[in-house]
């Protein structure tokens, strides 16, 4: 019966994606700048990144931090 089940929801969910969309690709919920932000890709670059600076008193003293494996 299980397996029954499992084909059945499987020849419903395979759809083919050109007959439900028409081949147009749906932008109505883009025509608002702030939509089109929402969506965009973005790129990350070495300057969007923050290096973690913890300073601790003496000097060449290490301690190892709990939430960071491997880091001291």
């Amino acid at each position: 019966m299980r397996s029954f089940a499992n084909r059945q929801y499987r020849r419903q969910t395979l759809v083919n994606v050109d007959e439900i969309t028409g081949r147009r690709r749906l932008r109505r919920n883009r025509r608002r700048d702030w939509s089109r932000r929402m969506v965009r890709e973005n790129t990350v670059t070495a300057d969007d990144l923050i290096w973690p600076i913890f300073v601790i008193e003496g000097q060449g003293v290490t301690e190892p931090i709990a939430a960071m494996p491997g880091v001291e």
